[in-house]
């Protein structure tokens, strides 16, 4: 049974329907010692913190984040507790307004503003989990998208209850451990229709952009659709292909407009009258 806080589904009344078309086992009822959920069972007892990533970064500015975390610690001792964050960096970079667009393709383009707003997010990004983790018996786990925290609940409450489960790759918070994996993740994430889990697929198979770059120029489309499957596979190749087209032509015409401008006739200088 999960226990479900009412502002979790007064504040997003999608958040019940979402629960019951997957036939979520739920109840919902005040939650007045602190967490968004409360699954319990056999197995184990767990104690969920809901945050979308842009509530993350507000919330630890002002000072509440500590004291929310701290309260899971003190008031639920005898269970496991999560601090769920839901959302990507380009999430708030985009919510923020500092993304300029999506050129043709689905590859986001940021601007210099925006690229430096990325790195400053994800550098106070891994310093929050990192605070978190090293502090407490919090565990933390990403996802992208509120479906995505659904399912997790199903397969938590199937897990504490003994149950089989559907195995669910998110982003633990171990990943901070990885820096440069964690980079390469989320710039995954700024390609349009890519969230998490074909993050984690796209990554197991090439830890390496460069790997991939390499099958891509080489058009080995049915090796790349072999490792990711057809449909991740097709959108793949069509992105970059897409991006590497986008680029030849951007080439192409700034060539053409330099051979243009050094064709051109340079005007006589008038002559000075007499």
């Amino acid at each position: 049974m999960i226990i479900v806080d009412i502002f979790e589904t007064t504040n997003n009344p999608k958040t019940k329907d979402q629960m019951d078309a997957i036939k979520l086992n739920y109840e919902i009822r005040p939650l007045t010692k602190g967490g968004d959920y409360l699954i319990e069972g056999e197995m184990a007892k767990v104690v969920i913190e809901r945050k979308e990533i842009n509530d993350l970064f507000s919330s630890n500015h002002e000072g509440r984040l500590p004291k929310q975390m701290n309260k899971l610690v003190t008031e639920y001792p005898d269970y496991k507790k999560i601090l769920l964050i839901e959302g990507s960096i380009s999430t708030v970079i985009s919510r923020a307004g500092a993304r300029s667009g999506v050129k043709k393709g689905g590859v986001v383009d940021f601007s210099n503003n925006s690229k430096n707003l990325y790195a400053r997010y994800s550098s106070e990004f891994v310093g929050i989990v990192n605070s978190i983790i090293t502090t407490s018996d919090i565990n933390v786990i990403q996802v992208s998208s509120k479906w995505q925290t659904i399912t997790l609940l199903k397969n938590l409450d199937a897990w504490v209850s003994g149950e089989k489960h559907t195995r669910m790759r998110s982003s633990v918070a171990k990943k901070v451990d990885r820096p440069l994996d964690r980079e390469v993740e989320d710039l995954w994430l700024t390609i349009h229709g890519v969230g998490w889990q074909r993050v984690w697929k796209i990554v197991n198979e090439y830890p390496s952009l460069l790997d991939l770059a390499k099958d891509i120029i080489e058009s080995k489309d049915s090796t790349i659709k072999e490792k990711l499957g057809e449909s991740l596979g097709s959108h793949i190749i069509e992105v970059f292909k897409n991006k590497i087209d986008n680029s030849k032509k951007e080439v192409e015409e700034n060539e053409t407009k330099k051979a243009k401008k050094e064709r051109k006739p340079r005007s006589k200088p008038s002559s000075s009258s007499k």
